[in-house]
């Protein structure tokens, strides 16, 4: 009966350590995002990794705004920002777990050909950049507030 339990024991454990190795998200490397200099349009902007390369998931395209002290953007926000000029090539993760892709213009190439804020819903583990949001500075008769 006690080496039934120890084989039980093992077995769970080997188990709970499969799980959290497929169910945990790997660690950001917080050195490896681009970090936009502007403050983007309507507060919105595409963050992404230097490389260039889709490297976020729906969780740690949440965790990299949150990096660089801005939270991820929704789709609300998204659109208002493409009304007022924003268009990118590629998909970006938003608040709502969809990758969307704002577009002015219409390109064969680019976002199904369509303008205006084209989703696409894909499995949360695909990596995409991310659209972050940073809320515009709070002013009071005219000076900059900073952090409160």
């Amino acid at each position: 009966m006690v080496a039934c339990s120890a084989v039980m024991a093992r077995v769970w454990l080997a188990f709970c350590q499969l799980f959290f190795l497929f169910t945990s998200t790997p660690c950001l490397d917080v050195s490896q995002i681009q970090v936009p200099t502007n403050d983007g349009i309507s507060g919105v902007l595409l963050v992404q990794a230097k490389n260039n390369v889709y490297s976020f998931n729906a969780t740690t395209a949440r965790e990299a705004c949150e990096a660089i002290k801005m939270r991820i953007a929704n789709l609300a926000e998204v659109k208002t920002a493409n009304q007022n000029g924003l268009q990118t090539c590629r998909f970006g993760w938003i608040e709502e777990q969809i990758a969307v892709i704002p577009r002015i213009e219409r390109n064969e190439k680019c976002g199904q050909n369509s303008s205006g804020v084209t989703p696409w819903r894909a499995n949360i583990r695909a990596k995409f950049d991310v659209y972050c949001f940073k809320p515009a500075a709070k002013e009071d008769n005219g000076f900059h507030l900073g952090p409160e």
